[in-house]
């Protein structure tokens, strides 16, 4: 009577409902008709036990799982929500954070949105490796075809759970994927200390053939002076012209903020120049600090 006896007399139903899961996991991503069944009748039986005995952590929790099965993602995620207000452990809360999280996701149509960021950050202030968490900004990592952020954060799934394959193969095929979108050319690009440029001006961050002088670049991309200090990265993506950067062998990179907001460098305008370097062997990092004024 001095435990937790609510949640003994209910472990029948929480062990039916994990069986259920990894049954329903087994049968290859979709859930059969005896799963659906038993989710179902989870459903309802803690169903009634919420709304009999609403202080009743781990059956708000359960019950969250089994709509997830049937597929109720928009009641699984108030469901969860209860639980997380009630449990006491942050390991715990952080669970049920993670897994309102990665229901509300799938319910914004797998968007960021303020309200799953929210529970997002919620249960990382608990639990820093919450593992739900860490595979939903995976996962939103990979649809935004963010493979460096994709690949960090299966990296730390990987830690948290060496043992887990799925993880392992989640950064090969990421390596893989981001090795075959061609080069890739990581820059910083800084203003000196005394250059104080209108914050709303545009800054053009190009990559060009060091082979090739007066062609169109390679690469550009575009933002503010506002936005500096910054690190971003050129690859094919950003190509503007008929040639993108798997068509050069010697690149350079340059950095310009332009008064006339003209990708087309002018007097007055503020400007960095990288030296030339090949493209098989990229610097880790670019850096480029603007201060030359153009003539």
């Amino acid at each position: 009577q001095w435990g937790q006896l609510d949640d003994v007399e209910l472990m029948d139903e929480f062990a039916r409902t994990i069986a259920n899961q990894d049954a329903t996991q087994d049968a290859s991503r979709g859930a059969s008709e005896a799963s659906v069944e038993v989710a179902r009748e989870l459903v309802l039986s803690l169903g009634e036990v919420v709304q009999q005995h609403p202080e009743r952590a781990w059956a708000w929790y359960f019950l969250g799982e089994n709509l997830s099965t049937l597929g109720m993602f928009d009641v699984a995620t108030p469901a969860y929500r209860q639980a997380a207000k009630r449990l006491t452990e942050s390991d715990e809360k952080a669970l049920a954070l993670g897994r309102a999280a990665l229901t509300s996701y799938i319910v914004e149509q797998l968007q960021l949105t303020p309200e799953v960021q929210q529970l997002i950050d919620e249960a990382l202030q608990l639990d820093p490796n919450e593992a739900n968490v860490l595979r939903l900004l995976a996962s939103d990592a990979e649809n935004r075809e963010d493979h460096d952020a994709a690949i960090s954060w299966w990296r730390r799934l990987a830690q948290l759970n060496p043992e887990s394959s799925l993880a392992r193969e989640k950064i090969a095929t990421l390596q893989s994927l981001r090795e075959a979108s061609g080069p890739v050319i990581e820059v910083a690009v800084s203003l000196a200390a005394d250059l104080r440029p209108d914050a709303g001006l545009r800054v053009f961050v190009a990559a060009r053939n060091a082979e090739a002088a007066g062609t169109p670049p390679l690469a550009v991309a575009e933002l503010a002076v506002a936005d500096l200090p910054a690190k971003l990265r050129l690859d094919n993506s950003l190509a503007v012209g008929p040639f993108d950067l798997s068509s050069a062998e010697l690149v350079y990179v340059s950095a310009l903020v332009s008064r006339d907001g003209t990708a087309n460098r002018s007097v007055g305008d503020w400007f960095a120049e990288s030296g030339r370097f090949p493209l098989a062997s990229p610097p880790d990092l670019v850096e480029l600090v603007i201060s030359d004024v153009a003539p």
